[in-house]
């Protein structure tokens, strides 16, 4: 079993147990303190025209659904794990501007359209720079 599979496994297991019940994690707020991006420079440049997000790693699509809901963006929110992204559709069913994939996030960016900005959730240490970084290249504007 290589490292992409634990690591692949792990998150299905981690998104099971959100799914069962047996574990909970506090609401994201969408703070400037937990983006690392000032709140006055985010709700400016997402209200731009066309602006467009590519989320990897998008869990349960709480950033998402922050990105959506506050700040008018378009966004597609990616998981690699069938339960996290299980996770996404039931917490996030009608969300106008949101589209939730289930897919890898090199491969599926690839093929995407441009994106502003490229955010990823706790993907990019557990992956090979070698691998993501073309592909995060070809994704950005």
């Amino acid at each position: 079993m290589t490292a992409g599979d634990v690591n692949h496994t792990a998150w299905q297991e981690y998104g099971r147990r959100h799914l069962c019940g047996s574990l909970s994690c506090p609401r994201w707020t969408g703070s400037a303190g937990r983006t690392g991006v000032p709140a006055q420079e985010l709700s400016c440049s997402v209200h731009s025209p066309a602006y467009a997000f590519w989320i990897s790693g998008a869990g349960a699509g709480r950033h998402a659904t922050h990105l959506v809901r506050d700040h008018g963006a378009v966004v597609d929110a990616i998981d690699a794990s069938a339960t996290q992204h299980q996770r996404a559709r039931d917490r996030n069913p009608n969300v106008r501007s949101l589209n939730l994939l289930h897919g890898n996030t090199v491969e599926d960016l690839a093929r995407a359209a441009p994106y502003n900005l490229i955010y990823a959730v706790s993907v990019f240490p557990f992956t090979d720079p070698a691998q993501t970084i073309p592909g995060v290249t070809q994704g950005l504007r």
